[in-house]
């Protein structure tokens, strides 16, 4: 979910992060955004790369479900930062799924060991984060632990009391959450109750592609989801090929495995 997160990552770099998530996580105020292509290592863009306010380098990756070989990327990109800047980076990831957390905190293999670090954002209480006065925070409180059609309410208020620009530009960040936390449904029927709320992205070109790719990537994590669970129910623990084999799967070969699961005897004869 690349573009998602993009949305995701201006609600600390536009707002300058002091929020309290934006502080612990980037180990402080940003004081730098930093370029985050790495065209050396896979041609992949990492989510956030920052220097704070008592010079570290913060790499910071957000996360909604598992990944195969998730580990082994961040050694890969720990190791080109300190080619580059010629300074250890500390590195954290930002699980912002609705699941339980699987990633692994570090990577093992032969004599190599690395380590980073691991925030889980249902570890926050979400009404701590909605009395902060920073938007990152309240926005965040949306996947923390509480109550979450109270979480939105409280959310859409306070877009109420916006201006239009920085309201379009945080209905964007809402919007896109949302989609990741697979409760859009929920954020339309909200809707109905803020008829005073003045955005309207659907008719934004900017905005709107992303947030339909935002709901369309929400939606197939959770299809991803469901069939590794009836995967390990029926089968037992998966094999790393079987969980990589999901994950690199179109959203109708996923379809047809769900229904194929059902009647096949074997983990090869389900994923054949």
């Amino acid at each position: 979910m690349p573009k998602t997160k993009d949305i995701l990552s201006k609600v600390w770099l536009r707002r300058g992060g002091d929020g309290i998530l934006s502080r612990r996580v980037c180990g402080g105020t940003i004081a730098e955004q930093l370029p985050t292509e790495q065209p050396l290592i896979t041609n992949r863009q990492v989510d956030m790369l920052v220097r704070n306010h008592l010079g570290e380098l913060r790499h910071v990756e957000f996360q909604a479900s598992y990944e195969p070989d998730f580990a082994f990327r961040m050694l890969e990109y720990w190791v080109y930062f300190r080619r580059v800047y010629s300074q250890a980076t500390t590195q954290c990831v930002f699980y912002i799924g609705s699941g339980p957390l699987r990633l692994p905190a570090e990577f093992v293999e032969g004599g190599t060991s690395h380590r980073f670090e691991i925030i889980n954002l249902q570890d926050y209480d979400a009404d701590q984060l909605l009395a902060s006065n920073d938007w990152g925070d309240n926005l965040w409180a949306l996947g923390a632990h509480g109550d979450r059609p109270v979480v939105l309410q409280a959310l859409l208020a306070k877009l109420t009391f916006m201006g239009s620009e920085e309201q379009e530009s945080a209905f964007a960040e809402l919007t896109a959450l949302s989609g990741i936390l697979k409760i859009d449904e929920l954020l339309n029927q909200k809707l109905k109750e803020f008829p005073m709320l003045t955005v309207d992205l659907e008719d934004n070109a900017v905005v709107r592609p992303l947030i339909e790719k935002g709901r369309l990537e929400g939606r197939q994590e959770g299809r991803q989801e469901q069939l590794l669970t009836l995967l390990s129910e029926k089968f037992g623990q998966l094999p790393e090929w079987a969980n990589d084999q999901v994950h690199r799967s179109s959203a109708e070969q996923l379809d047809l495995w769900v229904r194929r699961v059902l009647r096949a005897n074997s983990l090869e004869e389900t994923l054949g």
